[in-house]
This record gives C-alpha cells, sequence and structure tokens, in this order.
C-alpha cells in the first residue's frame, strides 16, 4: 500500500489508515456524510458492514476524499495473476 506522504499524511501511514483515523471523529463523519449525500449513521453500517455497498457509493465516498474510487480484475492463474484496475 502507497505512503500517505504523497497525499500530505506521515510517511508510513497509509490512506486507510487515515481514512479509518478520520472517520471515529463524529464532526468529520458529519461533514463527508453530507459530502456524500446521506447520513453518518448510513457510514457507520456501511463501515460496520451492515450495508451492502455498490460502486456508485464507493464512488461518492471517494469523490468526498478528493480520490478515485479504483476496481480491479485478476485474469490468469493465482501465482501469476495479471491486474487490470478500472476507474469507478
Amino acid at each position: 500500500m502507497a505512503s500517505s506522504a504523497a497525499h500530505g499524511g506521515p510517511v508510513g501511514r497509509s490512506a486507510s489508515d487515515d481514512i479509518k483515523a478520520s472517520l471515529k471523529d463524529p464532526e468529520f463523519r458529519a461533514e463527508l456524510a453530507a459530502r456524500m449525500g446521506t447520513t453518518a449513521s448510513t457510514l457507520s453500517r456501511i463501515e460496520s458492514g451492515q450495508n451492502a455497498t455498490s460502486p456508485q457509493t464507493v464512488k461518492k465516498l471517494a469523490d468526498a476524499f478528493g480520490a478515485r474510487a479504483v476496481l480491479g480484475f485478476e485474469f490468469g492463474s493465482a501465482k501469476h495473476p495479471e491486474r487490470e484496475l478500472v476507474v469507478l
């Protein structure tokens, strides 16, 4: 996983770590939910796995973070997969 230094975070922390830490802050969660056009409780249910998450919701989340949502496919053998990424 890439270091978050590329997006302004400390070296050694990933963007995923930053997102997880941010989501623990109720004010940030409410702001993020507003940017996504949803509620903080919906975000909580998505995070906990209580709600299925559609590609459209993942894209809204990425957009709210100023990122791109990327979906990956693997072809071929498990030992030597060929990976293809698609931006949502």
